[in-house]
């Protein structure tokens, strides 16, 4: 099956997507190359989905994905390539080079948007580590310097909402107030019915399109930053792996129409203010006009395995925000244990020799 990479013209060797340059770069000559100066070099078709599109184009295709497995070419050394159905841009394991899976973006496949990795590997390293030297009681292995060489930088497929709504609040609310006059002491309660209503624009409202990826991870390290959304280009994975979405759009919006309820509501209940208290009597949202479209957002993830449980370490690949499942160290605790036991007894036993 059909696999690229990107060649750079002046010396031949791969061109990577650079997260800090915002260029692909040649690591062997240092030539640097815009990502429409790779398009151009390598005659990538510049069709992309909009949401209209993708609208149309979403339908029973959906229930004939690949077998689970496929394999590829490596277009470097030839050597076979085996991915799941899911798997758009990884490298070869043999010459290491990065290889683009483009048989994948076609039809309802072909993501409309990406967001360009911003945080490199060695920032991704560095953040990592500063935040796990604040967790006393992490094993130290999970921080070493093999651990710290399986951190990869994935695009994950998400589904980006726009919407419309119309929302409507009404609530029961009362002033409270109490004063003392001799020797009374008053208090008097004014009782109002409060109605709130607000037409609402919600813009690019995302949610994890991959059933590996667990939502509350994904929304952890939430949100992105959706005014530097590109169109997109094969040229922004090279140097990264990237997924396809395998839960479709039909299983997400409601997930995502949640969302935006409750954004709607936690908007009119704020506009509530001034009362002793505030009872929602009721709520109604209207969706006047939704769109969906397709992304690919910027992650970095590490794994690590404890036992039987796995924990994540997973970072925003643009704005850098972290979230970590974390293992602690028996080996620590016990220690703890150990010096919290010896200070008592050595107070216990010094507290004795005076009494």
């Amino acid at each position: 099956m059909a696999a690229i990479t990107y060649k750079c013209p002046n010396c031949g060797a791969e061109i990577n997507f650079d997260p800090t340059l915002q260029k692909g770069k040649c690591d062997f000559c240092m030539s640097e190359f815009t990502v429409g100066d790779i398009e151009r070099l390598n005659n990538e078709n510049k069709y992309h989905i909009t949401e209209e599109i993708l609208d149309e184009e979403y339908n029973d295709e959906w229930s004939n994905l690949e077998e689970n497995t496929a394999s590829y070419s490596c277009p470097r050394c030839g050597a076979e390539i085996v991915c799941d159905k899911t798997t758009t841009a990884t490298f070869c394991c043999y010459c290491h080079g990065p290889v683009v899976l483009n048989d994948k973006f076609k039809g309802e496949f072909k993501p409309s948007k990406v967001m360009p990795f911003k945080v490199n590997k060695e920032t991704a390293i560095e953040n990592f580590l500063k935040w796990s030297k604040k967790k006393w009681f992490l094993p130290k292995e999970f921080s070493s310097y093999k651990q710290l060489e399986k951190i990869t930088g994935i695009y994950i497929p998400f589904w980006l909402v726009t919407s419309n709504v119309t929302g409507e609040m009404s609530a029961r609310c009362k002033r409270i107030n109490t004063w003392v006059s001799g020797d009374y002491r008053y208090t008097k309660t004014d009782v109002y019915h409060v109605y709130r209503e607000a037409n609402l624009n919600f813009n690019n409202v995302p949610h994890n399109a991959s059933s590996k990826m667990d939502d509350n991870v994904m929304e952890s390290i939430e949100p992105y930053d959706d005014r530097e959304l590109k169109d997109f280009s094969i040229a922004y994975l090279p140097g990264f792996f990237s997924e396809k979405y395998d839960r479709g759009k039909e299983q997400v919006l409601p997930l995502i129409e949640g969302k935006i309820r409750m954004g709607t509501n936690d908007i009119l209940r704020n506009s509530i203010s001034g009362y002793s208290t505030v009872d929602i009597v009721g709520t109604n949202e209207r969706f006047n006009k939704t769109s969906c479209q397709y992304a690919l957002m910027p992650v970095w993830m590490m794994t690590y395995s404890s036992g039987d449980k796995n924990y994540i370490f997973a970072m925003n690949g643009q704005t850098g925000k972290v979230f970590g499942s974390l293992p602690v160290s028996k080996g620590k605790i016990a220690i703890l244990f150990a010096i919290v036991f010896i200070l008592v007894f050595l107070v216990v036993l010094i507290g004795g020799m005076f009494i």
